[in-house]
């Protein structure tokens, strides 16, 4: 009769506390093994363009106004921008959409950007993609797989395999 007794005291008590018990964990967009999916993304406070600007905190969406100095390091981080001096991106799987860009100096992998404008074009990497409406300066590309397109293109210098630049 005690142990009758016991299953509805405890189920009470919980029920008194609050505590209920959740299928899958605690809901606050980590997985079991603590990782993150793309849909977890992070928005952070836009940084301050008055000074050369790190973006580095992985699977985060950052939004800027005009800057003359962007880099991007890491990985799975997406900016968006108005007009950007130089952007440098040391990682991979990040990207990047402007307004204009003046010079963009890539070192990674898998990673898109996308603007109006490109001055200056240099890639040392595999599978980047850079699309620019409109014209695209110079562009030196050291690596494979890449993909460049522009309303215009200025001069190319292309080494490595697979490369493709053109015009819209």
């Amino acid at each position: 009769m005690r142990r009758l007794l016991v299953l509805p005291l405890l189920a009470s008590t919980l029920l008194l506390a609050g505590c209920i018990i959740v299928p899958g964990g605690g809901g606050d967009g980590d997985r079991t093994d603590g990782s993150r999916t793309d849909d977890d993304r992070i928005d952070i406070p836009t940084p301050s363009c008055d000074v050369p600007a790190l973006l580095n905190t992985p699977n985060t969406h950052y939004d800027l106004g005009n800057c003359d100095e962007v880099t991007v390091e890491g990985q799975g981080i997406t900016v968006e921008a108005s007009d950007i001096g130089t952007l440098t991106i040391r990682g991979d799987d990040i990207e990047v959409d402007a307004a204009s860009i003046g010079v963009i100096a890539i070192g990674g992998q898998e990673n898109s950007i996308s603007a109006t404008a490109i001055g200056t074009l240099e890639i040392n990497g595999d599978r980047n993609d850079v699309e620019a409406d409109g014209d695209i300066g110079v562009i030196t590309i050291g690596g494979n797989d890449n993909e460049v397109s522009g309303g215009t293109i200025g001069s190319s210098t292309v080494q490595g395999d697979r490369n493709l630049v053109g015009t819209d």
